[in-house]
């Protein structure tokens, strides 16, 4: 039987629709990249349920939280391109992924600080934030001099990339 060049070009692009590499994508392989997926999806709803109650987090669950975004990040790049893995599904996961360690590890000493201070309306919506991004944003000056009078400067300056990445993973969030 022979087709024609259309019909084999449309086969084609039909089957390469999803957009994965044949060559490297077997089904086995967009199984594993599947369950890859469902870890990196766990990984983003984590940061989703921190956003309502990371006070109640500590240090061991900076060592729970490092170790599930170890092995999406490492599962996740494997597979990318194929199944439902994508380069910004990976650029998310590594984005929250950072804010997670570092709000559970190097920042926790701070944290500590800022929960006797929730009489702060902007320390109140750090510890209570729906995710909503106008208000992330409005809170950045009130929140910055809380962080520096009670932790010091030096912790500010650590913190500042992360709060931009929570800014971006929240208003991202609340785009979609």
């Amino acid at each position: 039987m022979r087709f024609s060049p259309i019909i084999l070009i449309s086969i084609l692009l039909i089957a390469n629709i999803d957009g994965q590499d044949d060559k490297k994508c077997n089904p086995v392989k967009t199984r594993l990249a599947n369950s890859c997926y469902s870890s990196l999806v766990v990984v983003l709803s984590v940061f989703q349920i921190i956003q309502h109650t990371h006070e109640e987090y500590d240090a061991s669950d900076h060592i729970k939280n490092s170790r599930n975004c170890d092995f999406s990040r490492k599962c996740a790049t494997e597979h990318v391109g194929c199944g439902k893995i994508t380069e910004q599904n990976i650029t998310r996961l590594e984005t929250a992924c950072e804010y997670m360690n570092y709000l559970t590890g190097a920042f926790y000493p701070c944290m500590t600080k800022l929960r006797q201070k929730k009489s702060k309306k902007c320390v109140a919506d750090y510890f209570s934030s729906t995710g909503d991004c106008e208000n992330w944003r409005e809170n950045r000056a009130c929140l910055k001099w809380t962080i520096r009078e009670e932790c010091g400067v030096k912790f500010w300056k650590q913190y500042k990339p992360f709060w931009t990445k929570r800014a971006d993973l929240i208003c991202e969030n609340s785009n979609e």
